[in-house]
């Protein structure tokens, strides 16, 4: 990608644990860099499970009496967060588990989101797939439209590589929008899964993977399991991308009443409208987009740039019928995308 800067966000992890320092790194090896703030500059840093927080690069001791509860009943257990800044976030875990580990690579996340965002990057409400020459096709549209069916559809087919299933970063560089991702494990439905047989194998393993929803039986077909991003993309032996230039974008929808599928060009007005309805929690009268109970300003400059480099991609509306899977890949393959059946 030349011209394009590739360095990855960075955020600090300091914890008395080299288990919770080991998995986090492993967890977000090719998207980020996790370091020892102790010896590595990072704007940002979670201090995890020991009553310490880091203040310019030195360690020092906090009373739990100041710590809040950061909410029970969820998948990762039971945590405590106080946000003393911008830059320090304290994390005091009741137990070294992995329910433990989970939350401190949820809070990780948020904190390398918010460092993308601080560097002029928006991020979006779409799934993402690259080709091997890391040109990248952007899966837009709302809840319910068809985003992973399409994403696990292209997977399939061998072509594409993994960059997200749901949430992902763009910033306009050299004249080209680059995009970028955070490993978010994918929620998938049994339905959807029986679908596809490279991952007819993870019904096996609901139980591990079953999202915590007491509304839904574990054994049903309707049961989501959130399968993380290497799980996924290993299943069809695709590879991970973390980085790559939006060279398509698709906005998708899906229509039970339609006999069959059909795709036409969306015009620069329309890709303006998408880009503006699926920014993440953008409130523009503030300019700021809202992660969680955390706010992170963006840039207008580099918002309105943004804008400007997305409407200048290849952009398709793209309407799916039902027992019509194969339209999509036919579409697909069509679109000024490099993929290993056309490369030269």
């Amino acid at each position: 990608m030349t011209g394009v800067n590739n360095k990855p966000p960075r955020v600090g992890l300091a914890t008395a644990s080299e288990t919770i320092t080991d998995r986090a790194r492993r967890a977000y090896e090719g998207f980020a860099e996790v370091v020892d703030p102790r010896g590595a500059t990072s704007r940002l840093t979670c201090v995890v499970d020991h009553g310490m927080f880091v203040r310019h690069g030195k360690l020092g001791r906090v009373g739990r009496g100041s710590l809040r509860s950061a909410g029970t009943g969820t998948r990762a257990g039971t945590g405590y967060v106080e946000r003393q800044s911008r830059r320090d976030t304290l994390l005091l875990l009741p137990a070294e588990d992995a329910a433990g580990h989970t939350l401190v690579e949820r809070e990780l996340r948020t904190l390398l989101a918010l460092q993308l965002i601080m560097d002029g990057w928006i991020p979006l409400h779409a799934g993402a797939v690259a080709t091997r020459s890391g040109e990248v096709i952007l899966l837009m549209g709302p809840k319910m439209a068809g985003k992973t069916t399409a994403l696990l559809q292209l997977l399939q087919t061998g072509s594409y590589g993994l960059l997200s299933n749901d949430k992902t970063f763009v910033r306009a560089e050299a004249g080209q929008l680059v995009v970028r991702a955070l490993p978010v494990a994918a929620p998938i439905r049994g339905t959807v899964l029986h679908r596809f047989p490279p991952l007819g194998r993870l019904w096996r393993h609901r139980a591990e993977l079953h999202v915590d929803n007491p509304e839904t039986d574990v054994d049903t077909s309707a049961a989501r399991l959130l399968v993380p991003v290497r799980l996924l993309a290993r299943a069809f032996g695709a590879p991970v991308v973390s980085t790559g230039i939006v060279r398509a974008v698709i906005r998708l929808r899906h229509d039970p009443q339609r006999a069959s599928s059909r795709a036409r060009t969306l015009d620069r007005n329309g890709l303006g409208r998408l880009f503006d309805s699926e920014r993440l929690d953008f409130d523009p009268r503030w300019n700021r987009v809202w992660l969680g109970d955390e706010p992170a300003f963006v840039d207008s400059e580099a918002a309105a740039s943004n804008r400007t480099a997305f409407m200048s991609c290849a952009g398709y509306w793209f309407t799916s019928a039902p027992r019509d899977d194969d339209a999509l890949l036919r579409f697909a393959s069509s679109l000024p995308v490099e993929t290993p059946d056309r490369a030269t």
